[in-house]
This record gives C-alpha cells, structure tokens and sequence, in this order.
C-alpha cells in the first residue's frame, strides 16, 4: 500500500511529525511517500500563485502512483484541490484541513492583502499560534525547532492560499473519491467547514473529531488513535480504482 502525503504550511517531509508517521505506519504495510511543496524545505517562501502547489502534485502522483492520499492542514487544501482539478478518484484523507476560518490575526490579512498590491515580494509571517498545534509539549519543541520549519509568506500568496480554499468550498460537489475527514475538537488554528462533506458527491465519506486534539493529529497525546485510524482507512482501499 503506497501512501502519499502532502505536508502543512511551513512544513518538510521529513519534520518530526512524518517520520513519527512513518514509524507507525511502515509495520503496517503502508510505504510512505513525501515531496517539499514550493516555498518550503530548503525554499523559504510560499510562491504567489497557487498553480505550482497542484503542479508538483500531479508530478509526484504520476511518479509514485499511491494507492491513497493523506493532505495536512495546508497540505489537505493542495491535496482536495487537486483531486477535483484532476477528477481522481484515489482515496483520500484530510487532516486539520483549513476550510472554516483560519486564525490569522485581521491585521496581518489586511497588511497583506496591502502588500500584495503596492510589495508584493514583501515577506511577513501569518503570525499563527504554532505553540499550540498540539498538547505534546516536547514534541512540539521539536517540531518548531527544525532548522527548516517557517513560517514567511508574500501577500500575494497569502491571497493565492485563500482563493484556493474558497474554490475547494464550492467545487465540493466535484469531489467523488473516498474521503475521511479527520479534526481535533480544540483546533484553534484552523476550522472544519461543518458543510463541506456533505456537499461532496463521495458515496464512501467519513469525518472523526478527536476530543481535546488540536491542530496537528500527527503530533498529538492521542496520536496513536490517529494512526490506528489511517492503518484501517489504508487497509481497507486495496487497489482502489484512480
């Protein structure tokens, strides 16, 4: 069973949240496969179009050819995104998928939505609450102190982000792959869309809220539920049908 996922912003493939994943998940049968989106790794900048995110995903795609899809937060977004744009039909899983209101401060948008007019290679940072993505304190530690974990952004874009999460709203009806929706119930960074799955057209449709988790599944107390949840949802695929 190959799995790709698609990693959150400011993320690499190989932060400590992945390789946490791989350890759980290799014992299972699952073969993990990860990339860098543009603008993060060795890049230290989102790019300002959203066209590049899709690009490289239907390049890894085709060179990997997973079984299921796993998208993280910002990676969820990329990974819907180019579901309905390619009309796939791999199943999928979204964690923390950022569809409902995003906590970004209303100063930063607006200065952003600014510099994405008169700079738009003016780099700020979204100011999220990272510290709070999970209850695991040390392994947040962790995870905020690779040395290639960021959080810098343009206004451009940061605009480019947001208008691809409102075509992922309305394309719902678009979306017919098998879908698990996974969040944490104390998630103050980023909001489900209450709305979003069943407005779907998947006949294969899920959604699990954990209680108490927060942001990043990956890297919460209860992280062990969540991946006895991927090893089942993986499992039960088989060869499922692109």
């Amino acid at each position: 069973m190959r799995v790709l996922y698609v990693h959150g912003f400011g993320e690499h493939k190989e932060i400590v949240s992945y390789r946490l994943l791989a350890e759980a998940l290799n014992p299972a049968g699952v073969e993990l496969h990860g990339f860098d989106l543009p603008g993060h790794g060795a890049e230290r900048m989102l790019p300002p179009e959203w066209l590049p995110m899709r690009e490289d995903l239907d390049a890894v795609v085709q060179a990997v050819q997973p079984d299921a899809l796993l998208g993280v937060s910002l990676g969820a977004i990329v990974a819907l995104d180019w579901t309905m744009y390619s009309a796939s039909r791999i199943p999928l899983v979204t964690a923390g998928a950022p569809l409902g209101p995003v906590n970004i401060p209303f100063p930063i948008l607006l200065v952003g939505k600014l510099l994405a007019r008169v700079a738009p290679r003016t780099v700020l940072s979204p100011r999220l609450d990272v510290r709070k993505v999970s209850r695991n304190q040390e392994l947040v530690n962790q995870y905020l102190s690779d040395p290639l974990f960021h959080q810098r952004a343009t206004g451009p874009a940061l605009a480019s982000f947001f208008r691809a999460v409102e075509e992922v709203r309305a394309g719902a009806p678009r979306l017919r792959s098998r879908l698990l929706m996974l969040h944490g119930s104390d998630d103050t960074i980023a909001k489900p869309d209450p709305t979003f799955l069943a407005r779907t057209s998947s006949t294969d449709r899920a959604e699990k809220y954990y209680s108490g988790a927060r942001h990043n599944l990956l890297l919460e107390t209860n992280r062990d539920e969540v991946y006895a949840e991927l090893i089942q949802f993986f499992a039960s695929n088989g060869n499922a049908a692109r």
